[in-house]
């Protein structure tokens, strides 16, 4: 109308003669008015068609139904599927459980896992079983939407129910869940469906399931695949199934499926556990040493080969990295798709947390190691707390981190783990891509440092922590720079000391041992200090019962003390003392007891009698003389030494329990058991009282108790404090620790005396019944 007007002022000055007449200019303008309104309703329901349908215009049903048919069609499998039966039987079984309350299952995992390959593994299955599959790739929400619209067509939806949802009267989404509901079985299939967000209809959270991901009636299955592990996420009704590392058999398999001639089963099974299970890896080197073109044509060789060519191997970058469908099938860059849907929700820790945590040992990592000053000295970044948490928090969502397990298979606070291939390829990534490392390692150092400072510090109880510092010790002190520093010797030399208190003795050896090479290479290996590390090597050697060892380490070491300090130094006072007490343990008594003799005069004219040095070697001299079974003697000397160490220290010093137990044994060896049980029932009360139920002394305590009652034949009381020494080792120092085990084989032999058939069996039943204890 606007361009009516300027055309007829422009051609003429005065109104052309039609204009004249109002019935037909109303007309005219009622005309035009029609026509506009008719556009915009056209306009609007071409916009209704392009938002519901995602793809402009509408589409017929006919040719929905065939583009569904080609492009639904899942991935073909070729080979077999390794290590996953267990995961495809529980799909099938939901599939074919109509009434199931659960029908939608998430397989989750971290990248690499094989997620894709179960879900086309199941969807074969479904096949064969004459159920229609549809596989969607999860890319983006318009394709996904316009793909569940496919779905939906094929099962029935019919065009005017598709043109009624096109033109807003219903959800889109809702007519494709009621027509699916219709359906009386199918398998739908989302795969990689890492970016939950794009499946939400609305503003509503994805597990209220009103979008695209809903529980299924009465008979479909929808099987996701996502690298999100958070059941949370999902909702209610879902079956979460987190896929783990393939077991060295299984991986194996896989190897030789892609490369039978490559080598042996047992050749294959070492290369599987080199690659830590992940089946993306394996594939690839199975599809690496079968290549004509490569330089590894075995699994042994390709095994060596990752020591020194992880970056060209499974390391290797791809030009098409930016590629999301490429960086899937890389090893080098499967685990940035998770790192970058982390930082684009916002969390820009995680990929910094992540190679922090590559820099450590393999084994769990305490959670408060990581802390946010660490991340801000490595990498120059602001840190919080929360954001460390959110770090965390992200890279559990995305299975990059594993929370490790007890040996009940309970997951453990506080710890977590990461797969050895996350962990190799991200440090080489950091690697390659900085040149600050000294800064990262530097941050570690501190922070190691710290950590122990902080466990040496903390109570008793709270000092598990420990085992798990020590492989991350070992490693952080390796690292470049950090080799030869003097914190971190320190920070060995505190760790091994509070390992020693929780009878760690294997851990201490190895901490001692690099101690004393440290403090050889820095200060000489005539040092005192490079002396007292070398003099705790063979006392732990002593703990492990490798007596002969700890035999030559203490005469070398007193050697040279008497070299370099003289015989009367303390110092030499200790070596000598050490010697004989290994010698004693080997069985060389005589020359043990020759030489604690020695050492006691010398104390005596050197402290006196109520020295330190003085009071340990009158004990060791008393405990060569229980070994040599002259008990009269080792109870004088016990006794005079729990005098002067109650006098001196007081009653519940450790010196004076240790003479306390001493002089028990002493009794025991005359035959006092009253005077011994005595002695050992004050001792464990006073370790209770000083050290409380869970400390090491206070087990060594409660056994001897147990181990004097047993020599008299209260096998029931006995019974119960191995019980208590198990249950309380167990909680403390867990399954595998050597005192732990002791434990438990001493509860079972004091169990079997009382077993039917035993010595005390029937005796035991007829006092517990009331009847006479004799035969």
């Amino acid at each position: 109308m606007v361009a009516l007007a300027v055309v007829t002022n422009y051609v003429t000055t005065s109104l052309p003669g039609w204009a004249e007449d109002p019935r037909l200019v109303w007309g005219v303008f009622g005309g035009l008015a029609v026509i506009a309104l008719v556009l915009q309703l056209w306009g609007r329901r071409l916009d209704t068609d392009q938002g519901g349908a995602s793809g402009g215009r509408p589409v017929a049903v006919s040719r929905i139904v065939s583009d569904a048919a080609e492009s639904l069609r899942p991935p073909s499998i070729d080979r077999p599927v390794r290590g996953r039966e267990a995961t495809i039987s529980d799909l099938q079984r939901l599939l074919r459980r109509s009434r199931v309350a659960n029908r939608i299952a998430v397989v989750t995992g971290t990248g690499g896992m094989g997620k894709t390959t179960v879900a086309a593994a199941m969807a074969k299955k479904a096949q064969e079983k004459g159920t229609p599959v549809f596989w969607i790739p999860a890319l983006n929400a318009s394709e996904l939407a316009e793909h569940m619209v496919r779905v939906a067509v094929a099962c029935g939806l019919q065009e005017e129910a598709l043109e009624s949802a096109r033109a807003g009267r219903v959800s889109l989404a809702d007519a494709v869940w009621e027509q699916l509901a219709k359906t009386k079985r199918w398998l739908i299939v989302l795969d990689n469906l890492d970016d939950p967000d794009i499946a939400r209809s609305g503003s509503g959270p994805l597990h209220d399931h009103r979008g695209w991901v809903r529980c299924p009636e009465p008979g479909g299955l929808l099987l996701i695949t996502s690298r999100v592990a958070d059941g949370g996420t999902w909702g209610a009704g879902t079956t979460v199934m987190r896929l783990a590392p393939l077991p060295d058999h299984d991986g194996a398999q896989v190897l030789l499926d892609g490369a039978p001639q490559a080598g042996s089963q047992a050749e294959a099974e070492l290369l599987a556990r080199r690659l830590g299970g992940l089946p993306l890896a394996l594939r690839a080197a199975a599809k690496y040493v079968a290549a004509p073109s490569s330089r590894h044509h075995t699994f042994a060789g390709y095994c060596r080969a990752l020591g020194t060519e992880l970056a060209s191997l499974i390391g290797a970058e791809s030009p098409q990295a930016s590629d999301p469908e490429t960086a899937r099938a890389v090893i080098r860059h499967t685990w940035d798709l998770s790192l970058d849907h982390l930082a684009d929700n916002g969390i820009l820790l995680a990929r910094p947390v992540l190679r922090l945590l590559s820099l450590l040992a393999w084994g769990p990592v305490p959670v408060s190691f990581v802390t946010p000053e660490l991340v801000a000295q490595a990498t120059g970044l602001s840190a919080t707390q929360s954001g460390v948490d959110a770090a965390f928090n992200g890279l559990s969502v995305y299975a990059l981190l594993e929370v490790p397990t007890d040996a009940s298979g309970a997951p453990v606070p506080g710890l977590v783990d990461l797969h050895p291939l996350v962990r190799e390829i991200t440090a080489l990534d950091l690697t390659q891509r900085t040149d600050a490392l000294q800064a990262w390692h530097a941050a570690l150092a501190r922070r190691i440092y710290q950590a122990i400072a902080d466990v040496a510090g903390a109570e008793l109880s709270d000092r598990s922590v420990a085992r798990h510092l020590f492989p991350h010790l070992l490693v952080i002190a390796a690292l470049g720079e950090n080799r030869g520093n003097l914190h971190l010797a320190q920070a060995v030399a505190t760790l091994a000391d509070v390992l020693h208190h929780e009878r760690d003795h294997e851990h201490v050896l190895i901490l001692s041992g690099m101690l004393a090479g440290a403090w050889a290479e820095g200060i000489g290996p005539d040092h005192p200090d490079t002396l007292t590390a070398v003099h705790n090597v063979a006392i732990t050697l002593g703990y492990l019962s490798q007596h002969q060892d700890a035999v030559e380490k203490h005469r070398q070491n007193l050697s040279t003390r008497l070299r370099v300090l003289g015989p009367d130094h303390a110092d030499t006072l200790a070596s000598r003392d050490g010697l004989a007490v290994s010698l004693g343990a080997a069985g060389e008594l005589d020359e043990a007891c020759s030489l604690l003799e020695q050492n006691h005069q010398a104390a005596v004219r050197l402290f006196g009698r109520d020295h330190d040095q003085t009071l340990r070697s009158r004990h060791s001299l008393a405990g060569v003389f229980v070994d040599r079974r002259q008990f009269q003697r080792a109870a004088a000397l016990f006794r005079e030494n729990l005098h002067e160490c109650t006098r001196v220290l007081g009653a519940d010093h450790p010196y004076a329990l240790a003479s306390q137990s001493g002089l028990a044994s002493a009794l025991s060896g005359l035959g006092d058991q009253d005077g011994a049980i005595a002695l050992r029932r004050q001792s464990l009360d006073a370790c209770l009282r000083v050290f409380g139920s869970e400390h090491p002394d206070t087990f060594v305590a409660r056994s001897n108790l147990a181990y004097e009652l047993e020599e008299l034949g209260e096998y029931v009381e006995a019974i119960g404090l191995h019980e208590r020494n198990l249950t309380d080792r167990l909680r403390v120092l867990g399954a595998d620790h050597p005192d732990t085990r002791a434990s438990q084989d001493a509860l079972v032999h004091a169990q079997a005396v009382l077993r039917p058939g035993g010595v005390f069996g029937n005796l035991f039943r007829r006092v517990r019944s009331g009847g006479s204890p004799n035969p």
